[in-house]
């Protein structure tokens, strides 16, 4: 934890979040099915004795700039005859022996994805909206006579463990029943975003930065930002001049009116922003850049209530 809490801080200090793995040890277990079997796992990371520090390092705000994946994915099948043959000699790997591949790995590759396709790393969650990670390897396998597919994923994540896995501030890879890819349905960061009581919109803030995404988004932006300051050095230019420059290219960013398509969201993902430039009085020269913003938040579910009626409101009986 210790070594997460400093990656956490070099993360906010260079605006660059880190991600990693969680293995089925951090949970108490030596096997990933075993995780998503426990039933207790919530209650005990919530209010466990052993995961103080845990929970302690999710309340830090720079926890947000971490993730950890979970669990791994088959990279490969085993080499052999039937399998994946080599092309220079005879040589059978043996059963037991596939490459797994840590789910962090395929979290960076959809990100990289996304940046090449759209110049942003926000459309890394959902089958449809590049959380997918494809053509994983199927090996099959035979029991009562009949061969079936081996799941390309170290444990099948259900709803129910995925949306727990989240809220305890994990990635799971879940994989997509009978198909070859698995998909990130959610991507938190482990940071556990605060609930203010009686101000809903403070708490929905804090819920839309715990989110590893917009992290990206956000962390992006000010590279940029950082960037295109630079070009101010040496000038005699005044807080109104820089704040207008910058507004300029944020305005490029910007899709503000209700429900734009996937494009439009992916090359403009602010729905709007706010951002001050004022000169620091104790520090001649010097000028402090405030910004906020606010993303085109994606669905990451929902609740159905389904009522069974014989007759629907207003019709004949």
């Amino acid at each position: 934890i210790k070594f997460l809490q400093h990656l956490s801080i070099l993360g906010e200090t260079s605006q660059i979040p880190f991600i990693s793995n969680a293995s089925a040890e951090f949970f108490g277990h030596d096997d990933m099915g075993k995780v998503m079997n426990d039933r207790f796992l919530i209650e005990r990371i919530k209010e466990g004795a052993e995961y103080t520090a845990w929970r302690a390092f999710r309340d830090d705000d720079r926890s947000k700039y971490v993730g950890l994946c979970l669990p791994r994915f088959l990279g490969r099948l085993h080499y052999g005859t039937e399998n994946d043959p080599t092309k220079n000699f005879n040589y059978n790997e043996g059963q037991g022996h596939d490459l797994w591949c840590n789910a962090s790995y395929a979290l960076a590759s959809n990100m990289v994805r996304s940046f090449e396709q759209w110049g942003w790393s926000v459309k890394i969650v959902g089958v449809d909206s590049g959380g997918r990670v494809e053509n994983l390897p199927t090996p099959t396998y035979e029991e009562g006579g009949q061969k079936k597919v081996k799941v390309p994923v170290e444990a099948s994540v259900g709803q129910a463990k995925d949306s727990e896995l989240c809220q305890l501030g994990f990635i799971p890879l879940a994989h997509w029943d009978r198909t070859d890819y698995a998909c990130f349905f959610e991507v938190p960061s482990t940071q556990r975003p605060k609930e203010i009581k009686n101000d809903p919109e403070a708490t929905a803030n804090y819920s839309v930065g715990a989110r590893l995404q917009y992290t990206m988004l956000v962390t992006r932006i000010a590279h940029y930002l950082k960037y295109r300051q630079l070009r101010f050095v040496g000038k005699n230019a005044g807080a109104g001049e820089i704040e207008a420059d910058l507004k300029k290219w944020l305005d490029t960013l910007v899709a503000d009116f209700p429900n734009p398509q996937e494009k439009v969201i992916a090359e403009r993902p602010l729905r709007s922003y706010q951002l001050h430039v004022e000169e620091l009085a104790e520090k001649p020269g010097f000028f402090q850049v405030t910004a906020e913003f606010r993303p085109h938040v994606a669905i990451i579910g929902m609740d159905i209530n389904l009522r069974l009626v014989a007759f629907h409101s207003g019709e004949e009986k």
